[in-house]
């Protein structure tokens, strides 16, 4: 629910593009390795095999395109992160993610309407503020309105977490008093039930060779790595300490 309307809230926004969700971006097991090694130095001398056999994809919740500048924020979005032990496992989703971010201009650009990426960055974000600390391409719920520079954006979707909770609470109070009407949870005249969001399995015209991999299709050029980082917060907003 959170994401849907993190979504809405950012779509709104003339700066930035958000893309459709289902965008199956290829893991560079290379980088993968080298950023494991924190060796961010090999990365630019890589290229994109359009031949390579593709094992692992990683699926971002939101892709956020800023149009002035052509930068593109990967967003993976957790509910909590209170089941993360230590940072081991959020630094192998990080090198992860932006193992996929180096090869997202490419595809993006040849598979998703000619969109231009100059800059490519990755951001975890916790909605729960689930942490005491934050940083290194983390951020928890409180950072949104410096993140994406939207003042407002963070209180908005903890109002609706706010009246969410209650609604399921006056639900809970009627199921246990015995006036809930099941005839509330009927679907609407016109209203089409398998209309559900749900996200897409299409991988761009990708080759399934049967055995978990794909192949990836020859028209991805190989190319040199546009620049990729992690997220920082706005500059044109109000730090926020964490």
């Amino acid at each position: 629910m959170l994401e849907q309307l993190l979504r809405e809230k950012v779509l709104s926004e003339p700066r930035f593009r958000v893309l459709d969700s289902g965008i199956d971006l290829p893991v560079v097991d290379d980088a993968e390795r080298m950023l494991a090694l924190n060796e961010w130095s090999r990365l630019s001398s890589l290229a994109v095999d359009p031949d390579r056999r593709a094992t692992r994809h990683y699926r971002p919740d939101l892709i956020v395109i800023e149009r002035a500048t052509s930068r593109a924020i990967i967003v993976d979005v957790k509910r909590s992160l209170s089941s993360y032990s230590g940072n081991r496992q959020l630094n192998q989703l990080k090198n992860k993610m932006l193992a996929a971010a180096l090869v997202a201009p490419q595809i993006l650009y040849n598979e998703h309407q000619r969109t231009m990426v100059a800059r490519t960055e990755i951001a975890i974000l916790d909605l729960a503020d689930s942490r005491a600390s934050y940083g290194d391409g983390i951020f928890g719920m409180c950072h949104l309105d410096a993140l994406l520079g939207m003042p407002g954006l963070a209180a908005d979707l903890q109002q609706c977490r706010v009246v969410y909770r209650a609604a399921v609470d006056a639900l809970l109070r009627e199921i246990a008093v015995g006036t809930f009407n099941l005839s509330r949870l009927r679907p609407t005249v016109g209203s089409d039930p398998s209309s559900t969001d749900v996200a897409s399995t299409d991988v761009d015209d990708e080759d399934d060779l049967g055995d978990g991999t794909k192949r990836i299709p020859p028209h991805r050029r190989a190319a040199t790595m546009a620049p990729v980082g992690l997220a920082r917060l706005h500059p044109a907003s109000v730090s926020i300490s964490a």
